[in-house]
């Protein structure tokens, strides 16, 4: 079933704050789990993890991103799909402290590596 681009955010926002509505987990990206893993409970080595994670999904983001505004030209309304594909912000909240950091952190990696899977041409 194919979700309209308003629809995959909800959806990614949901499941970022309703960890029971996973279904499996996988590595948040290539290399994060053992990076956490090494990274010995210290904040700032876990947010240079996340970190990764979230440049890892943003630049696949991106390039899913450039194709989907090149298959915009081909849509019935392309200028209203590439409005759509504008709407999507991130979350942080500078004022929680280290750990809101690194749950921020968190949140726009899992949301990027969705959104990143919506936009795919291979999906």
């Amino acid at each position: 079933m194919r979700r309209t681009f308003l629809e995959g955010c909800l959806l990614a926002a949901l499941l970022a704050f309703c960890p029971g509505a996973a279904q499996a987990e996988e590595e948040l990206a290539p290399g994060y789990s053992a990076c956490m893993e090494q990274s010995g409970g210290v904040t700032a080595n876990m947010q240079a993890c996340t970190q990764a994670a979230l440049q890892y999904w943003d630049t696949l983001l991106n390039a899913n991103y450039r194709w989907q505004q090149a298959a915009s030209a081909n849509a019935v309304s392309p200028d209203a799909r590439r409005a759509a594909l504008l709407k999507a912000e991130y979350l942080n909240d500078p004022e929680g402290g280290s750990l809101a950091r690194l749950i921020a952190l968190d949140f726009m990696a899992e949301t990027t590596r969705m959104q990143a899977r919506y936009l795919s041409p291979d999906r």
